[in-house]
C-alpha cells in the first residue's frame, strides 16, 4: 500500500471518537448517543483522509456505517458527504494534476478534514501559482486552524482578504493566553462560523474550552455559545444532555438557568406548545436580579428577562390569549427593561414596543373583552409589578 494511503488508514484508528464496527456488530440506528456529534466530526474528518488519498469506496463504506449508526441530524449530515464523495470520485478519471488535486482539496473542507485539505491546497498552489479555479483559496484559513500563525499573515495579505485581519489578532490572543471567554467565543464566531459556518468545529474549540478554569459569568457565555451550535445544527438531543451538565453546576442559580430556560422555550413554541413556553419564560422572569448589575452574567439576564416578557407576550398572542399578551407586553415596557439597548437603537425597539400596545389593546377593545391601556406611561393593573404578581404564577400556570 503506498504510503499516503498507509498515513491516512492510521489516521482512521488515531482520530478521537471514531469506532470500527466489527462484522455482525450491532447497529442501534436510534438510540442516542451524547457525544454523537463527536463520532460525525471524526468519522467525516476520517472520511475526508481517505478521499485524499484516492480510497474513495473505503471513505463511503466508513460513512455507511455511521449512517446508520448515529442519530439525526448527523444521520443526514453524512449521507450527503457520501453524495459528495460519489460525485468527486465519479470524475476523477481523466483530470489533471491540479483539477484532480483542487477537487480533493475542495472535498476535504467541505467534509471538514482540514489537515488534508491544507496539504492539497499547497499542491495546488505549487502546481499553478496563480490558482485560476480559486481551489486554494482556503488554504488561510488552514494554516490558522493548525496555528501556522506567520504563514496564515502571508497568505490573507497575498490574498488581500479583510477577513483575516480579526482572525489573526484574536488567534494571537490565544496564542498568548489570553484565552478568555470573550475572546474564544469571538474566535469561534469568526473564525468556524462567520467563515466556514462549521458548527461541529465550532462545538469542538468550544467543549474544550470548556473544561478550562473560567469564572461563572464565562461558563455560563461560553455554554450559551454551545446551546446555539446544537441548535444550528438541529441537534435538540444533544442539546438537552448540555443542558442537563449546565443545570446540575448551577442549580442554584437562576439567572444562569434562565439560559436553559429559554432554550427550552424556544423549543416548545416551535412544536406550539405555547403554554410550556410562557411557564418556562415567565420563571425567567420571576427571578431576583442583584442590586447593582454591574456584571455580566446579571447584565445579559436583564437583557434576557426582556426577551422573556416579548416572547411570551408573541405565544399568547398565537393561542389567542389577547389579554395576557398585552399584560406581558406592557410588562417588557414597564418592567423589564434592556441593559444593552441605548440610543437610537433603544428608541426604535421602544416604538416597535409601542405600536405593537397599541394593537392589542385596540384588537382586545374590538373583542370587547376587555379596555386596554392607554398608550404612554399607564399599564395594566394585572400586570406584573415590581415583587408582586408575576404573569405566569398562579392561576395563569396550567
Amino acid at each position: 500500500m503506498p504510503a499516503p494511503k498507509l498515513i491516512c488508514l492510521l489516521m482512521l484508528t488515531l482520530l478521537p471518537g471514531t469506532v470500527i464496527a466489527a462484522p455482525g456488530a450491532e447497529r442501534r440506528a436510534d438510540r442516542h448517543k451524547p457525544m454523537a456529534w463527536q463520532d460525525a466530526r471524526a468519522a467525516l474528518r476520517a472520511a475526508g483522509a481517505l478521499a485524499a488519498a484516492g480510497e474513495f469506496k473505503p471513505a463511503d463504506g466508513y460513512l455507511s456505517y455511521y449512517q446508520q449508526e448515529l442519530p439525526s441530524p448527523y444521520r443526514e449530515r453524512i449521507a450527503s458527504a457520501r453524495v459528495r464523495i460519489a460525485g468527486v470520485a465519479t470524475k476523477v478519471k481523466g483530470l489533471d494534476r491540479y483539477e484532480l488535486k483542487g477537487r480533493l482539496a475542495a472535498l476535504c473542507m467541505a467534509l471538514g478534514a482540514y489537515r488534508p485539505a491544507l496539504e492539497l491546497a499547497r499542491e495546488v498552489r505549487k502546481l499553478k501559482p496563480e490558482d485560476p479555479r480559486g481551489y486554494a483559496q482556503h488554504l488561510p484559513w488552514c494554516l490558522l486552524e493548525y496555528g501556522r500563525l506567520k504563514e496564515a499573515a502571508r497568505e490573507y495579505k497575498r490574498k488581500a482578504l479583510p477577513s483575516g485581519k480579526r482572525q489573526l489578532e484574536l488567534a494571537t490572543r490565544l496564542r498568548a493566553g489570553r484565552d478568555g471567554a470573550d475572546t474564544v467565543i469571538a474566535y469561534v464566531e469568526e473564525h468556524y462560523l462567520r467563515a466556514r459556518k462549521d458548527y461541529l468545529g465550532a462545538l469542538d474549540r468550544l467543549s474544550l474550552s470548556i473544561v478550562r478554569p473560567h469564572g461563572k459569568a464565562a461558563r455560563v457565555m461560553i455554554h450559551e455559545k454551545i446551546f446555539s451550535c446544537f441548535a444550528a445544527l438541529g441537534d435538540a438531543r444533544g442539546m438537552a444532555v448540555w443542558e442537563k451538565r449546565f443545570l446540575k453546576e448551577f442549580a442554584q442559580d437562576p439567572l444562569a438557568a434562565s439560559v436553559v430556560h429559554m432554550n427550552r422555550a424556544r423549543r416548545a413554541a416551535r412544536i406550539r406548545d405555547y403554554d410550556s413556553a410562557v411557564s418556562l419564560l415567565a420563571e425567567i422572569m420571576s427571578a431576583e436580579v442583584p442590586s447593582g448589575g454591574g456584571d455580566a452574567l446579571t447584565r445579559a439576564f436583564i437583557d434576557r428577562r426582556h426577551r422573556a416578557a416579548l416572547l411570551a407576550s408573541q405565544y399568547c398572542e398565537k393561542k389567542q390569549d389577547l389579554r395576557r399578551a398585552l399584560e406581558y407586553a406592557v410588562s417588557a415596557r414597564d418592567d423589564y427593561k434592556p441593559w444593552s439597548r441605548k440610543g437610537a437603537a433603544a428608541a426604535i425597539a421602544a416604538r416597535k414596543l409601542a405600536v405593537r400596545i397599541r394593537d392589542l389593546s385596540a384588537r382586545l377593545a374590538r373583542a370587547g373583552k376587555a379596555q386596554g391601556p392607554k398608550p404612554g406611561p399607564g399599564r395594566l393593573t394585572s400586570a406584573r409589578q415590581p415583587d408582586h404578581h408575576q404573569p405566569g404564577d398562579d392561576h395563569d400556570r396550567r
